[in-house]
């Protein structure tokens, strides 16, 4: 299995207990934790934690790598997990409740 956080918080790194033995923790906001923790569990089989620059990646890769995302979805092979929704109107309370940081799954504002 695979977590990809990009959210970048500390307190994401918790991912240990939520992987199976040989899951990676997958994330584009690179701190100095992640990056030990890169290199450190590319040492050893099993779970790994990977950081993934995909910004600097050509247009045409990141594409695919959304339609690859895409299908996965409609096949049923990955899922997200949504921890709450907010109609637009519900904005504020959206930023509040993600900057409260007691969110641990995606927060969804709908239009």
């Amino acid at each position: 299995d695979v977590i990809l956080d990009a959210s970048g918080r500390p307190s994401s790194i918790s991912f240990k207990h939520s992987l199976t033995s040989r899951g990676v923790y997958l994330t584009t906001y690179p701190t100095m934790s992640i990056l030990w923790r890169h290199l450190w569990t590319s040492l050893w089989k099993g779970r790994r934690v990977v950081f993934a620059a995909t910004a600097f990646k050509p247009l045409s890769e990141r594409l695919a790598f959304l339609e690859e995302v895409s299908r996965l979805l409609a096949e049923g092979k990955m899922r997200t997990i949504v921890e709450q929704s907010f109609e637009l109107e519900q904005m504020r309370e959206a930023h509040r409740y993600i900057e409260s940081r007691a969110e641990t799954g995606n927060v969804v504002v709908t239009l």
